[in-house]
């Protein structure tokens, strides 16, 4: 299962150590954390969200 689940590093929440630890916990899961990204999924990461789904569905 692959869920978006947008950090904002800026504002810090939820901390980056919450993301992890969270990943961690779920069998087979993969934090990828993207520089710049805030509470939205913006458009112009279409390709890069496509690649990380097809990676983790691979």
């Amino acid at each position: 299962m692959l869920v978006p689940c947008p950090l904002d590093r800026a504002a810090r929440r939820p901390p980056p150590v919450a993301a992890r630890a969270t990943a961690a916990a779920v069998p087979g899961a993969r934090l990828v954390m993207i520089e710049g990204m805030g509470h939205t999924l913006p458009g112009a990461l279409d390709e890069r969200l496509a690649a990380e789904i097809l990676h983790h569905t691979s």
